[in-house]
């Protein structure tokens, strides 16, 4: 397994399904209040032939459900405090089978964040629990997501960050966070519980109203319960230099060393080295154009990274594109590109964003990802929309001829009405898919109505 040089953070994509719909009702009181509470309540139908995904569907399955979410937040001049929580009861129909109870897919989150003249403060803790077969719909960028399968993922986060100095000539910042991944009732070795935490701790330096630097010291701690008990320790200490030059020309450069402690089976092996690399940014009047070359020698093999990338504001959108060149001895060259364009419509909006990457999998197998997502919304009046969605990810080998290919789509069309001023229905129609070079091709059809009442409350 090689470990990447920059670790592109994978946003946590907080989807909400094309079955929840709902219509924000603020007052003339709640807008002005520091104190708001936001009540959702969802009564939600639908008929899924195969929900999870199965080779050979054990029937369809229709599901009704009463959900209640609640939103409040107290927000002053210096200080936010957020809390939320989502759950409901659901009921399970197989059609020529039994039936079953459950509750539906609890949520809770906490965010609080303080602001003062010279120092900042965050903290957050999100829980989330749902079907396995259904966290590719959540995150379909991330690649464990592709694998199906029966059961519960239950998922923890927390995060703390504080900077202090940031008005300095030299600040500090600390930070730690721990995500948690625990799986039940599933049968896939490849899914297992997992723990990672990490903390971190850096110096801010204002070396010139033009340069600046940064000192960083990481410890990444992660665990399985795979079949090797796997543990791994990794340990960064980095600085980085940001220096603008004339005409908009900016230069980041890096250098660090890392070490990496692998527990396997009783086994524990460390590969360590340096890495770095430098970035050229150019500010244009409609956008940047941006170039780097990155290097690891942390792992087995040193590997190198080109990337040539250009982002364009548009009259009505964006479009930003980047082409990377990975090689690494003693493999071929991996050529990998980035797309994301988006258009305002007179009526709604068009997008499409497609991305590759080398990462590796819950296996640590070293493996390509390539995810590709289509959105359309159209405005049909003011009171009603529809909106288009497709969502394709594929995990491939990446050269070494080990790992399996998985490929998972989702296609998914909601039309929405606003009944009342607080009342709201959509319906709508999704299609999944599942296929891979060691698995059987299995498919989805489910449709669904939700009917919303979306009420807000200042005091």
């Amino acid at each position: 397994m090689r470990p990447g040089i920059i670790k592109t953070l994978q946003a946590t994509v907080t989807a909400v399904t094309a079955a929840s719909f709902s219509v924000a009702v603020a007052n003339a009181q709640a807008e002005i209040s520091p104190v708001s509470v936001n009540l959702t309540f969802a009564s939600n139908l639908s008929l899924d032939t195969n929900p999870t995904l199965s080779a050979v569907s054990a029937g369809s399955v229709f599901r009704a459900s009463e959900d209640v979410g609640l939103h409040f937040m107290s927000e002053t001049s210096t200080q936010i405090f957020q809390f939320s929580v989502a759950t409901g009861l659901a009921l399970s129909k197989t059609v020529g089978g039994g039936t079953s109870t459950s509750f539906s897919d609890p949520q809770y989150s906490l965010r609080y964040t303080r602001n003062a003249a010279n120092a900042n403060l965050d903290l957050s803790a999100a829980y989330t629990s749902g079907a396995v077969s259904s966290s590719f719909d959540i995150d379909p960028t991330s690649a464990v997501f592709i694998i199906v399968d029966t059961g519960t993922l239950d998922t923890s986060d927390a995060a703390i960050a504080y900077n202090w100095g940031l008005n300095a000539p030299l600040g500090f910042s600390v930070s730690a966070s721990y995500a948690g991944r625990t799986y039940s009732g599933t049968t896939n070795p490849a899914l297992f519980n997992t723990v990672s935490t990490v903390l971190s701790a850096g110096a801010n330096l204002r070396i010139s109203p033009a340069t600046q630097g940064t000192l960083t010291a990481t410890v990444t701690d992660y665990s399985a319960s795979d079949a090797f008990s796997t543990n791994r320790s990794t340990r960064d200490l980095g600085f980085n230099v940001t220096h603008d030059l004339a005409r908009g020309l900016t230069i980041d450069g890096a250098v660090g060393f890392r070490t990496v402690a692998t527990t396997a089976s009783g086994t524990t092996t460390t590969d360590q080295g340096l890495m770095g690399g430098v970035n050229l940014t150019q500010a244009l009047a409609n956008g940047t154009i941006y170039g780097g070359i990155q290097a690891d020698g942390t792992g087995a093999s040193t590997a190198t990274s080109l990337t040539f990338g250009r982002s364009l504001e548009l009259p009505d959108g964006s479009l930003s594109a980047s082409l990377t060149a990975d090689i690494t001895a003693g493999a071929a060259p991996q050529i990998l590109g980035s797309l994301s364009y988006l258009k305002q419509l007179p009526d709604g909006s068009i997008s499409v964003d497609a991305s590759q990457s080398l990462t590796t999998d819950s296996l640590s197998q070293d493996v390509k990802a390539s995810t590709i997502a289509i959105a359309y919304q159209k405005d049909l009046n003011s009171d009603s929309g529809l909106s288009l969605s497709f969502d394709i990810s594929r995990v491939e080998d990446s050269g070494a001829g080990v790992a399996d290919t998985l490929n998972r789509a989702t296609l998914t069309a909601t039309y929405s009405r606003a009944l009342t001023q607080d009342w709201g229905m959509s319906v709508g129609y999704s299609h999944r898919q599942n296929s891979g070079s060691a698995i059987a091709t299995a498919s989805s059809d489910r449709v669904f109505l939700t009917l919303t009442r979306d009420l807000q409350f200042g005091f």
